[in-house]
């Protein structure tokens, strides 16, 4: 068998889908910059309203693969959800660039929780534990929070802060999931109260007047995994010639789209070729400032956001026992493993290279959430067990003696 690293394209015509916000410029970037024809590859970009048409779409093979979010390939090949497609992912897109966004009455309520005229992050989560407490003493309706996708990082990480304050997600609150563009709507039509989103959403919203921005994703989990290319893994095993070329393509647009120069160029192309239906100082805004600041905005290269971490992928694991989504007793790494695969992007980002900080698959560096626990990748049995407010319907002994 030929060295993988010169194999040919084996398909060279594709079609990836991807859902209008600001981290699916990576796909964008490669088509109209030229990453993709380097490669020898033709590529055709589909916008999509919502992630289920995505996951869909990759199943039955109409993509050939597309922009996902981080938790969408594991759930499937999982069978957690309706489908159940085994997927894998080799690259990721972004971190961070989420943020959770309010209505003006609910901002006002918060601040008058506080006595201040201004919410920190810091203490949002205090104004809303205060505020849900009184809704419930009164015999008023929960709160309507919304996300993008039940296994999204928008509902854990949304779940992860209501519950760090005591709020419990599943009672105390109402959950529902909108598609991201039409969150702006939903929260002017008095449909929902908030909502967790990626951007351009929260900092238009914002910019118009339609809400406030409450506290970014960055607060709640700094540099989490947001989005990551993926395809499936008959795709995949297939097509090795391919799926190199592709991910060579990604990351050269995300090492472009990683020099702060070159993100007004950015902005103006997902205008022009209509990537984004918005004008190029409105995406400009959300991409040189995200939501709540520098911080909060989504990061295309550094902070090595396109190795897709087993640790990651074993946290999004466990958040899916943890809220109650998944009951079959797995052993998690291997589960991780099967879907997360940062060995390939190690392998083409030394064709291209690249340095990268230390060849690892999991993250160098403790994760931080807003809570100050740490999450241990070598215990998860012992994060479940001691993580607040959790909704299992799972036996932790079973689960434990599996890993």
């Amino acid at each position: 068998m030929s060295d993988p690293e010169v194999l040919s394209p084996e398909k060279r015509t594709l079609t990836f889908g991807y859902v209008p916000l600001i981290d699916s410029a990576a796909l964008a970037v490669a088509r109209e910059k030229g990453f993709f024809a380097a490669e020898g590859l033709d590529v055709t970009l589909c916008a999509e309203p919502s992630w289920a048409n995505i996951r869909d779409k990759v199943a039955c093979g109409l993509f050939d693969g597309a922009q996902m979010l981080a938790g969408m390939p594991l759930a499937a090949s999982l069978g957690v959800g309706p489908v159940h497609e085994p997927m894998v992912t080799s690259f990721g897109m972004s971190l961070n660039g989420n943020a959770v966004t309010v209505s003006n009455a609910l901002y006002a309520a918060l601040a008058a929780e506080l006595g201040v005229a201004e919410v920190s992050p810091a203490r949002a989560g205090e104004a809303m534990r205060a505020l849900v407490g009184k809704r419930r003493a009164a015999g008023l309706a929960p709160l309507t929070l919304a996300h993008v996708y039940n296994f999204s990082a928008h509902n854990y990480q949304l779940r992860y802060w209501l519950a760090a304050n005591g709020i419990n997600p599943e009672t105390d609150v109402r959950l529902v999931v909108v598609p991201p563009q039409r969150m702006r709507c939903a929260l002017a039509d008095g449909e929902i109260d908030g909502y967790c989103v990626g951007e351009p959403w929260n900092t238009l919203a914002a910019a118009t007047g339609q809400g406030r921005i409450l506290l970014n994703g960055y607060d709640i989990w700094r540099d989490a995994p947001e989005k990551v290319f993926g395809v499936t893994r008959r795709w995949a095993d297939d097509k090795p010639g391919t799926h190199r070329a592709v991910l060579r393509a990604l990351t050269r647009a995300s090492q472009w789209l990683g020099q702060d120069g070159n993100l007004p160029e950015a902005a103006s192309l997902l205008s022009e070729h209509d990537y984004i239906p918005l004008g190029q100082a409105q995406l400009l805004a959300a991409m040189q400032g995200g939501p709540g600041g520098r911080h909060g905005r989504c990061t295309f290269f550094s902070h090595q956001a396109n190795t897709p971490f087993l640790s990651h992928a074993v946290w999004f694991i466990t958040q899916m026992y943890r809220w109650g989504q998944l009951s079959e007793v797995l052993p998690i790494a291997a589960a991780a493993a099967a879907v997360y695969r940062p060995a390939l992007f190690h392998d083409v980002a030394r064709e291209l290279g690249l340095q990268l900080p230390q060849e690892t698959t999991q993250r160098d560096c403790p994760e931080r959430f807003i809570d100050g626990r740490q999450f241990d990748v070598q215990a998860p049995v012992d994060y479940l067990r001691e993580a607040p407010l959790s909704h299992l319907r799972v036996d932790l002994g079973a689960l434990e003696a599996a890993q």
